[in-house]
């Protein structure tokens, strides 16, 4: 990137860096230093043609997720429901959501976007 004076790096973060995944603090420590590191390498790498941004996922519907319906007893469904239901959306977000996102930030189309850590989380950040 830098020999050819321009590029894109997007950072995977996640809401957990702004709100607290207990009893992981470690998962929250690590998504907010991606977080900083991405605000870092913005402005050190700004002149240089290369943007760096970051994109935090909320909750979204993914097979990785199935580790979680045992606090649910099992319920595969009563699972999804109650974390549908912690979005303003009333949904959890899906994969092609984060992929639409991230093609964008790394696209031309965002030739002007650097430093921007981006909630793609159906409004989950915005409640209380």
């Amino acid at each position: 990137m830098l020999k050819q004076g321009k590029g894109a790096i997007l950072n995977i973060s996640s809401v957990g860096a702004l709100r607290s995944v207990y009893p992981y603090f470690i998962y929250t420590v690590s998504k907010a230093g991606v977080n900083a590191l991405t605000r870092a390498l913005a402005v050190e790498y700004a002149d240089k043609g290369i943007r760096v941004n970051a994109i935090m996922p909320g909750l979204i519907e993914t097979p990785r997720i199935d580790r979680l319906k045992g606090a649910h007893g099992g319920d595969w469904e009563k699972m999804k429901r109650e974390r549908a239901s912690r979005v303003p959306m009333k949904r959890m977000g899906e994969a092609w959501d984060i992929a639409y996102a991230s093609l964008f930030l790394v696209s031309e189309e965002a030739k002007y976007i650097t430093g921007q850590v981006l909630a793609v989380d159906g409004g989950y950040l915005c409640k209380g």
